[in-house]
C-alpha cells in the first residue's frame, strides 16, 4: 500500500508529499488546485503513459515518488525524452534503476505498486 506520495515538479506542484492512511483516501477543493494532477501522478507511476506535459514549466524533470508501507520508496521520474523508475529497498544504499524499458512499467515495478488497471465491463 502507497503511505506516502510525494510529487516534485509534476505539472503545477513544484514540490508536494501527500499522507495517505489506510482505506479510502478522498481528495477535495477548489477547481484548478491540483486534483487532478495528483490522480495523473499516479498513473504515470501505474503504467509509463506517453509522454504529455508533466514537467513543471521551467524544470528538467519531473519526479512521483511512492513511500510503500514497508519503507521501499518506487519513484517514476520523466525528462523530455525519456521516463525511468529507480526503486530502493529498505536497507539498501543504491536503489534499482530501470531505463529503456519500453512502453510498460518493469514488472518489478507493478508487483511492489500493486496498482493493476480495473478493467470496466461494456455496455
Amino acid at each position: 500500500m502507497i503511505r506516502r506520495l510525494i510529487l516534485k515538479n509534476f505539472m503545477a506542484h513544484k514540490h508536494t508529499e501527500i499522507e495517505l492512511d489506510p482505506g479510502l483516501t478522498v481528495l477535495t477543493g477548489p477547481n484548478n488546485t491540483g486534483k487532478s494532477a495528483v490522480v495523473e501522478a499516479l498513473r504515470c507511476l501505474a503504467t509509463n503513459p506517453i509522454p504529455k506535459h508533466f514537467i513543471r514549466h521551467g524544470a528538467k524533470e519531473a519526479l512521483v515518488t511512492a513511500e510503500l508501507d514497508d519503507g521501499a520508496l518506487v519513484t517514476w521520474g520523466r525528462k523530455e525524452k525519456y521516463a525511468w523508475y529507480e526503486v530502493l529497498k529498505p536497507g539498501t544504499e543504491e536503489p534499482e534503476e530501470y531505463y529503456k524499458f519500453g512502453r510498460r512499467p518493469p514488472e518489478e515495478v507493478t508487483a511492489l505498486l500493486r496498482l493493476d488497471p480495473v478493467l470496466l465491463e461494456e455496455h
